[in-house]
C-alpha cells in the first residue's frame, strides 16, 4: 500500500518578518484553516498500527440493526474531494433527483449537483484542481477518516447507512489554502437536508451573518461538529465556540492533549488527533498521515452519525448528551488541562453498548465529568440528588436549565456544597438562559419534589469553570481611539507574560490617516508566541500585515488603512518578558 506522510510544520513562514508599508502578504492555514499540516512526504513503508485510533476508542462491529433505513447524510465542507478514492467512493452522496443534463431538475438552485457542489466556483465539480492535488488534500483526508471509522462499525454495509455529501468551499484558482467560503457552503448543506455538517476548520473571528448561517443549520435540526483549532491556546475559535456546536480537541494515544490542540471551556469532548491516517488526494488507494483537531473532528463526526442512525427520534442536544456521557474521563491523566478538553475522550465501545442495550440517557450521569447533563423524570421519589465532583483545580460549576416540562408545583432544587451556604431555587421560577453558578467545585444538586405532576421532567447542563491564568495581564479586545500611544502585553518589567494569552487591541484613527507602529521591546518564544498585525477589524489572511516573535526588534510598520488590529497569542510554556510598541497616526 502506498503511504504518504504529512509532516506538521508549526507556524511555518506565515508572513514576511521584514514588513513596511503595503507589504506582500504570505499566509498559511492558521486563521481560517484546515487545522493540520501543510507539507507532504512520500513513503512506501506501511505501518501495522496505521489505524491505531480505532482500537484506542473501542471501534467494533455493531450487532444491532439500525432503526432507520434512511441513510445519514454527512456534509463535509472543505477544500476538495478525490471522488475516485477506493475508501470513500461507495460513501459519496448521489442526488438522483438531478441527473447530469444541464438542467436543475430538482429546482434546488444548483444545476447538475449529482455529487455535491463547489460553492466557490459555482459548479458541480468538487474535485481538487489537477495541478493542486497535494495542497487541496484536506477534504479527501477528512472524508476518508469518517468512512474508515464507520466501516469499523458496520463493515461494507456502512456505505448503505451513511452518505458523505462533499461541499467544496475554496476556488480552484485561490492563492490561499484555507476554506474561505466555509460558512457560505452551509446554505447548500441546509438545502440538501444534511443530518450532520463536519467543519474540520475554523477561525478566530466570525461575522454576524456567518453566525446566522450556523443558527439556521442548527434550527433545521442539523448537528454541526467543528474543530477546536490548532493554536495550543484557549482562545475562542469559530464555529466551534458557538452555542449548539460540538467542539472537538485532539489527544494522543495516552489521552493527553497533543501539543498543537486548542482547549478551553468551549470544548465539548476530545478524540485522537495524533498520527491519524486518512485517504490521499493524489492516489486512489493511498493514505496520508497527519495530526491536529481536524482528524479528531472527523472521528467525532462518525460517532455522531452512528448515534443519528440508531436514534433518529432524538434531538441534537440528546445526541450531544450521549456523546459526552459515554466518553472516557481523562482529567487525571492530563491534570494541567482538567476541565479544558471537554467531558472526556469519545469512546465507541460505550456508544455501541448504549445502542445495543437501549439504555436510558439518564443512566449516563457521571459525577466525575467536567461537563454533562442531569435528567429528571418524575418517579414518585420525594428526594433525588446528583453529586458533581470533577477532578482538578476549578473555580466552581455553572448549571444551565436546558429543558423543562410539566408542573413542578413547589418543587425545590437545592445546591449544596461544603464551603458555601445552600442555594434553593423553585424550579418553576428558574428561567432558561439564567445559569446558577456555585463557587465550589464539589456540589450536590438535590431535588425536593413536593408533589410535582407525573409528567414533570427537566434537563440541566452543567460545566466546570476551570482556573484561567491567561487573563492575568491582558484580556479580550481593547478599543483605542487616541492618535498616539503605547501598547504592551501588560506584564511589566518584573514579570513574564501569561500562558495561553489571547489578547487584542483595536486602534482606529480618523479617515485620512495611517498608523505607524514601532516596537521598542520584543522578547517572545520565537514562532510560537506571536504578535500579529492586521488592517481593519478581522484577523483573516487578506488583511494580514505581519507576524512578529523572537528577540529581534521588528522594523517600523505602516498600516494600509486607518485601523489596525494587534493580536497577541501564547501557548502554555516558555513565557518570556514580552513586548512593547509605540504607535502614531500619520497624515496621508
Amino acid at each position: 500500500m502506498k503511504i504518504i506522510i504529512l509532516v506538521y510544520c508549526v507556524f511555518s513562514n506565515i508572513f514576511f518578518n521584514k514588513v513596511h508599508a503595503l507589504p506582500v502578504v504570505l499566509t498559511t492555514d492558521i486563521f481560517a484553516n484546515r487545522n493540520i499540516g501543510d507539507s507532504i512526504k512520500n513513503s512506501d513503508n506501511s505501518k501495522n498500527d496505521s489505524f491505531w485510533y480505532l482500537t484506542s476508542i473501542g471501534v467494533r462491529q455493531v450487532k444491532k440493526e439500525p432503526k432507520t433505513l434512511k441513510p445519514i447524510v454527512i456534509a463535509v465542507i472543505d477544500d476538495g474531494f478525490r471522488l475516485t478514492h477506493s475508501e470513500i467512493a461507495p460513501f459519496w452522496y448521489h442526488n438522483n433527483s438531478d441527473p447530469k443534463n444541464s438542467y436543475d431538475d430538482d429546482a434546488n438552485g444548483y444545476k447538475d449537483d449529482v455529487t455535491g457542489w463547489d460553492i466557490s466556483d459555482n459548479d458541480a465539480d468538487v474535485r481538487p484542481p489537477t495541478d493542486k492535488l497535494k495542497s487541496y488534500y484536506h477534504g479527501t483526508y477528512i472524508s476518508g477518516i469518517i468512512a474508515k471509522t464507520l466501516k469499523g462499525c458496520y463493515g461494507n454495509k456502512a456505505s448503505e447507512y451513511f452518505k458523505i455529501l462533499p461541499v467544496k468551499a475554496i476556488e480552484d484558482r485561490s492563492q490561499f489554502t484555507y476554506v474561505k467560503e466555509g460558512y457560505k457552503a452551509f446554505e447548500y448543506a441546509i438545502a440538501m437536508k444534511a443530518d450532520i455538517i463536519c467543519c474540520a476548520w475554523g477561525s478566530n473571528v466570525i461575522k454576524p451573518e456567518e453566525k446566522e448561517l450556523i443558527k439556521k443549520a442548527t434550527d433545521a435540526g442539523i448537528l454541526v461538529i467543528s474543530a477546536a483549532g490548532n493554536f495550543s491556546n484557549a482562545m475562542d475559535y469559530y464555529p466551534a465556540s458557538l452555542e449548539n456546536v460540538i467542539a472537538v480537541s485532539a489527544v494522543d494515544a495516552q489521552s493527553k492533549k497533543i501539543n498543537i490542540s486548542n482547549f478551553g471551556k468551549f470544548v465539548t469532548l476530545s478524540a485522537p488527533g495524533d498520527a491519524i491516517f486518512g485517504a490521499s488526494s493524489t492516489d486512489d488507494n493511498g493514505i496520508v498521515e497527519n495530526k491536529g483537531t481536524s482528524p479528531s473532528t472527523a472521528i467525532v463526526t462518525a460517532a455522531s452519525a452512528l448515534l443519528k442512525l440508531n436514534f433518529p427520534e432524538k434531538s441534537n442536544l440528546e445526541i450531544e448528551e450521549i456523546l459526552m456521557g459515554t466518553s472516557i474521563v481523562t482529567d487525571h491523566i492530563d491534570i494541567k488541562y482538567a476541565g479544558k478538553l471537554g467531558a472526556g475522550v469519545v469512546n465507541f465501545q460505550n456508544i455501541i453498548d448504549f445502542v445495543e442495550n437501549q439504555k436510558e440517557i439518564s443512566s449516563l450521569f457521571n459525577s466525575e465529568n467536567q461537563k454533562g447533563f442531569i435528567n429528571f423524570v418524575n418517579d414518585k421519589k420525594s428526594i433525588r440528588d446528583w453529586k458533581v465532583s470533577p477532578f482538578g483545580e476549578n473555580l466552581g460549576i455553572a448549571f444551565h436549565l436546558k429543558e423543562i416540562d410539566g408542573d413542578f408545583k413547589n418543587a425545590i432544587l437545592r445546591f449544596r456544597s461544603n464551603n458555601r451556604p445552600n442555594i434553593d431555587i423553585k424550579i418553576s421560577d428558574w428561567k432558561i438562559g439564567k445559569p446558577v453558578v456555585i463557587s465550589d467545585p464539589n456540589t450536590t444538586v438535590e431535588l425536593i419534589v413536593n408533589g410535582a405532576s407525573k409528567k414533570a421532567e427537566f434537563k440541566i447542563y452543567y460545566e466546570v469553570l476551570p482556573l484561567d491564568r491567561s487573563t492575568l495581564y491582558c484580556s479580550g479586545k481593547n478599543d483605542i481611539a487616541e492618535l498616539s500611544g503605547e501598547i504592551s502585553d501588560g506584564s511589566g518589567t518584573e514579570n513574564n507574560y501569561a500562558e495561553e494569552c489571547d489578547c487584542k487591541w483595536q486602534i482606529t484613527v480618523p479617515e485620512g490617516y495611517r498608523i505607524s507602529i514601532a516596537f521598542t521591546e520584543m522578547d517572545t518564544e520565537e514562532k510560537i508566541d506571536n504578535v500579529f498585525l492586521f488592517d481593519g477589524e478581522y484577523a483573516i489572511p487578506e488583511y494580514a500585515i505581519a507576524r512578529f516573535s523572537g528577540t529581534n526588534l521588528p522594523p517600523i510598520v505602516v498600516s494600509r488603512t486607518n485601523s489596525v488590529l494587534i493580536w497577541f497569542t501564547t501557548n502554555d510554556t516558555n513565557n518570556r518578558k514580552g513586548w512593547k510598541l509605540i504607535y502614531q497616526a500619520v497624515k496621508i
